[in-house]
């Protein structure tokens, strides 16, 4: 699918803007430069306005997706379960802080809840849900995620 096809499934009115936004994210993951354009053209507004109307959303994203998205949960359960020694041994093997955007491929995120507060520390990779995660997993859980031989992100 193109940005127009996407585009083309809306009227060009006002009130079909987030939802082709959506669509266009629901479709390439992103919304990017391009699309906002597009967007813009389509609807006969400025950019800046598509910009403001997408970025009040946070499930609106502006970058390619990572191949590869680590989530832990730092809740008050998962704390206390020690989730930031997993957290540090997820930036250990990767290389990468939490946040950091550096690198296209990875992202480490905190989250504040998965709901499976008795099952802590929870990590996320790619949707898949790893309980009890104990530091020392760490490594053979995300070992899988990456190349074969590859134990470390450089």
């Amino acid at each position: 699918m193109t940005i127009e096809k996407a585009l083309l499934q809306f009227e060009p009115e006002k009130e079909n803007l987030l939802p082709a936004i959506k669509k266009i994210q629901d479709e390439f993951g992103f919304v990017s430069k391009e699309s906002i354009e597009a967007c813009a053209d389509y609807f006969y507004i400025k950019p800046s306005a598509v910009y403001s109307a997408a970025s009040f959303y946070d499930q609106i994203n502006f970058q390619k997706p990572a191949s590869i998205i680590i989530q832990v949960c730092d809740g008050a359960n998962c704390s206390i379960k020690k989730a930031e020694a997993v957290i540090e041994e997820i930036e250990k093997f990767t290389g990468i802080k939490v946040g950091d955007e550096f690198d296209q491929n990875i992202r480490i995120k905190r989250e504040s809840c998965f709901g499976l507060c008795t099952q802590g520390p929870i990590m996320k990779v790619n949707g898949v849900i790893f309980e009890k995660v104990d530091p020392k997993k760490v490594d053979d859980i995300l070992r899988s995620y990456f190349e074969p031989n590859r134990t470390q992100i450089l």
